[in-house]
């Protein structure tokens, strides 16, 4: 397998990924893909205004309101997952390595990003050698069991990333 250097702080480095993937992808329970729709900009708005609101760069998000509750229902309809009760919200931050384990049911994670005028944050999951740069309205769908991390962000000026993890029930 490929192996993934941890640098200090714990954050991923992206020398010995074997492959970075921009589009999408289908192996096993890995699928990623892009959204060309309308409920990403109205999603987009109301993840803003709730961190803004908030005034934290991360937190558990409200996904009772209508452009969230569409998408997280049009998640769930094409994974084939149940619909996601939970989701977690978070901007211009780098992930050390780590497995997921907020939910109490057994989950897929399936992250919405939302970026503008920002390199770096690159999602990788060492185990397969791959790193997802993410493009502004990918979903990528994972097991968040699987170790993984987040390299640091390189924003322009005005430029963010924004990661929405809705956690979908294996079960319908």
């Amino acid at each position: 397998g490929a192996r993934v250097t941890v640098a200090r702080g714990g954050l991923p480095e992206m020398g010995d990924v074997r492959e970075i993937i921009d589009g999408p992808i289908r192996r096993d329970d890995l699928r990623s893909f892009r959204f060309h729709h309308s409920d990403i900009a109205a999603a987009r708005s109301v993840v803003e205004s709730q961190l803004q609101a908030r005034g934290a760069r991360i937190f558990d998000l409200i996904v009772e309101d209508d452009p969230l509750g569409a998408l997280r229902r049009m998640i769930a309809r094409i994974l084939g997952y149940g619909i996601p009760t939970k989701a977690l919200a978070h901007r211009d931050i780098a992930l050390p390595y780590h497995r997921d384990t907020q939910t109490p049911y057994p989950s897929t994670n399936a992250t919405l990003v939302l970026r503008r005028d920002c390199g770096g944050g690159v999602l990788l999951i060492p185990d397969t050698g791959l790193g997802f740069a993410c493009p502004d309205g990918t979903i990528i769908a994972f097991d968040g069991q699987r170790l993984h991390g987040v390299t640091p962000l390189e924003p322009s000026k005005g430029g963010y990333r924004i990661a929405v993890t809705f956690y979908c029930p294996l079960a319908s």
